[in-house]
């Protein structure tokens, strides 16, 4: 599992306070083809809330997927001061010990399996799909960016509501 190092690599963001000046933080994999006003759709209905997101429904429970984790700024915050509450086994990914964490210190569920097109997870219908705010796995780099341009090109993709912030 990858558990040690992501647990670093969130105190080094906790750290940083950059995340304090969003409502929001979001993790993704680097294969991710990501659209952050997307985002803001699918969470605006929920600032202000101690959430994170499930966005995977699997026969081992569902989950915060790896290829996009979103968190909101109390999640966080619960996350930063209590977070030696929650087991870290070597043997856990990333996903499965912040649901578990998240869990354990009381941070609510947002279910949203719209938020992720995701052909691990089974929820991917095409780079055109209009809701997604991230596309997962593109692993070289052609894939990726065809991704993205089919989703930019998508002109549903243009009518989403825009929440500022």
């Amino acid at each position: 599992g990858n558990t040690f190092l992501f647990v670093n690599a969130w105190k080094v963001i906790v750290r940083g306070h950059k995340w304090r000046e969003h409502s929001f933080t979001a993790k993704l994999d680097p294969d991710a083809v990501f659209f952050p006003e997307r985002l803001r759709w699918h969470v605006s209905a929920h600032q202000g809330e101690k959430v994170f997101v499930i966005n995977c429904y699997r026969s081992d429970g569902d989950t915060t997927y790896g290829a996009l984790e979103v968190f909101s700024l109390s999640a966080i915050q619960e996350w930063a001061v209590r977070a030696k509450e929650c087991r870290t086994p070597g043997d856990y990914g990333e996903d499965k010990y912040m649901t578990q964490c998240m869990d354990q210190l009381g941070v609510a569920r947002f279910r949203d399996e719209g938020v992720l097109g995701d052909k691990l997870c089974l929820t991917f219908t095409g780079c055109g799909a209009p809701g997604p705010a991230a596309f997962h796995p593109f692993k070289d780099l052609p894939a990726w960016e065809q991704c993205w341009h089919e989703a930019n090109s998508t002109a549903d993709a243009q009518v989403l509501p825009q929440v500022e912030g």
